[in-house]
C-alpha cells in the first residue's frame, strides 16, 4: 500500500526541493464497498491541516476513493491499482511524517479483499534521508530512498489471487548510495543477499546479485515467488526487478 498516506502527500504537492512538513499519526479505516470510516489522531498535510481527532467518511465514486469531513473533501485518484480492486479494506496504525531531510511512513496492519485474491500485510516501515536536488516530489522521495539513504521493513506480506498465494516475512532493506542489502523469509526459509538499486525519473531498477539460504544460493527460487509482483508496471526478470511509473 504506498501507499496509501504516502500517496496523499504525493497527490497533494507537486513542486518543493526538500520534503514538505506533514505529520499525520495512528489513521485507522474500514471500507466496503461503496463505503467506510476513517478515524485519524493527526492529519496534516501541505494542502489539508485538519488537526487532531479527526472523522472521515469514505466513499468510492466513478472508481475514485474519497475522503470527507464535513469541511474537506480529499480525492484519492491515483492510488496503485490494487487499491482500487478492493472490494473490503480495512487499515490500522498509518502514519506518515516528514520535515525539510526526512521521511517516514509505515502501517500497522491491512487486510484487503478483492474479486479474485486478497492482500494482507503487517508492520511495514519506510524511512529515507532527502539530498534536497529534485524539484518533483514523487522524485525527492524515490531519490532519497533509493540513491542516498533508506530502510525499509515489513513482518509480514501475502497476496493471493486467483488461487495462487506468495507470502513473504521479516523483510529488512538497508540502502546506501546505489548498494543494497536485505534480509527476507519466504515459505519458511530466510534469505540473505545484497544487490543494487538504480533510479531515475519514471523508473526504478532492482539487481539483485546474490540471494542465500545459509551455505546455498536460492536466487532463483526466490525470483520465482516474486513473480506474483508481476503487472504492466512491473517486471521480474533475473536478476532484475524493473518498476516503472
Amino acid at each position: 500500500m504506498k501507499k496509501l498516506l504516502m500517496t496523499l502527500l504525493l497527490t497533494s504537492v507537486s513542486a518543493y526541493a526538500f520534503f514538505p512538513l506533514t505529520d499525520v499519526q495512528n489513521f485507522n479505516g474500514s471500507f466496503n464497498d461503496p463505503s467506510g470510516t476513517a478515524f485519524a489522531d493527526q492529519f496534516d498535510l501541505p494542502d489539508y491541516q485538519l488537526g487532531s481527532d479527526v472523522e472521515f467518511s469514505v466513499e468510492r465514486q466513478a472508481g475514485v476513493y474519497i475522503l470527507q469531513t464535513p469541511v474537506e473533501e480529499i480525492q484519492l485518484d491515483q492510488l496503485p491499482d490494487l487499491v482500487y480492486q478492493m472490494m473490503s479494506l480495512d487499515w490500522s496504525g498509518a502514519y506518515l511524517f516528514s520535515n525539510d531531510n526526512e521521511f517516514q511512513v509505515g502501517l500497522t496492519e491491512l487486510d484487503g479483499v478483492h474479486a479474485t485474491g486478497s492482500l494482507k500485510l503487517r508492520d511495514f516501515h519506510l524511512a529515507c534521508e532527502s539530498l534536497g536536488t529534485l524539484s518533483d516530489l514523487m522524485d525527492e522521495v524515490l531519490e532519497a530512498c533509493l540513491n542516498n539513504q533508506g530502510t525499509v521493513s515489513l513482518d509480514y506480506l501475502s497476496m493471493t489471487q486467483d488461487g495462487d498465494n506468495s507470502t513473504l516475512e521479516n523483510l529488512n532493506f538497508d540502502i546506501s548510495g546505489d548498494k543494497m542489502n536485505f534480509k527476507i523469509k519466504a515459505k519458511g526459509v530466510t534469505i540473505k543477499g545484497r544487490g543494487e538499486v538504480y533510479y531515475r525519473p519514471g523508473l526504478v531498477q532492482i539487481k539483485i546479485t546474490k540471494a542465500k539460504a545459509g551455505i546455498f544460493s536460492v536466487k532463483s527460487k526466490l525470483f520465482k515467488e516474486l513473480k506474483v509482483l508481476e503487472s504492466e508496471n512491473i517486471t521480474v526478470n533475473n536478476p532484475w526487478i524493473e518498476i516503472a511509473y
